[in-house]
């Protein structure tokens, strides 16, 4: 009991970027850091869903804001720091989330929509550290938390280029683990959640000819989101 007391005092007031918040275990996220009296900045592309979140973290009493934002793209991701940046001052833990994917026989999902899956995943996490981690260094301290998915461990046949950005997250910050050494208060933490019960692998781009369904035994994305707040 004791050490979640202090867990809960530690974030209690804390500035935190979510990307991909619009559903899935990026919504359950900011509802998580938002029972923690978290202050939240929640990216998405879909601005109609991105304002159902941040209603949901405002009808929970905290300072919240939406901002639009393509993680494929840097100078989207670089604003949406710099509009955090303006929103409080700090930024204190960063949440890469945003993922898509595509599912079939390698060969037979279009390329376009193949490298629109790096871009999205691989270059999306990538964005989100290349903005966080100087804001973090400046302040001599911050948390990353990648939301990698068990696909950085576990081959997907089918899902090849999903994978692929899977194992490259995983191999990036690993590295970048070792680059910030020197910081003892700045963490990058990576979690490998299972499938989850979410919108987002419900509507994934499916080019196999087979109908699946999200198995009985995937998550709840809210208590993946719970994780998130245990590591910040």
């Amino acid at each position: 009991m004791k050490s979640e007391t202090k867990l809960k005092k530690s974030i209690r007031g804390k500035t935190v970027v979510i990307t991909g918040g619009s559903s899935g275990v990026g919504k359950a996220t900011a509802e998580a850091f938002a029972l923690e009296r978290c202050n939240i900045v929640v990216a998405a592309r879909g601005k109609e869903a991105l304002d159902e979140t941040v209603s949901l973290c405002r009808d929970l009493g905290v300072a919240v804001i939406g901002i639009p934002t393509d993680v494929s793209k840097a100078e989207e991701v670089a604003h949406l720091a710099e509009t955090a940046i303006q929103f409080n001052g700090r930024i204190d833990i960063w949440v890469n989330n945003a993922g898509v994917m595509a599912s079939g026989k390698f060969e037979e999902i279009p390329m376009e929509l193949n490298e629109q899956v790096i871009k999205t995943n691989l270059f999306g996490y990538m964005h989100g550290a290349y903005s966080a981690l100087p804001i973090f260094k400046k302040q001599q301290e911050g948390i990353l938390i990648n939301n990698v998915s068990i696909g950085g461990f576990m081959p997907a046949p089918y899902s090849a280029v999903y994978s692929s950005t899977k194992f490259g997250i995983r191999g990036m910050m690993d590295c970048l683990q070792g680059e910030i050494s020197d910081y003892p208060d700045i963490h990058i933490c990576n979690i490998y959640p299972q499938i989850q019960r979410s919108t987002g692998n419900m509507h994934s781009a499916k080019y196999s000819g087979l109908d699946f369904k999200i198995p009985p035994f995937a998550a709840d994305p809210r208590d993946t989101a719970k994780k998130n707040c245990r590591v910040g």
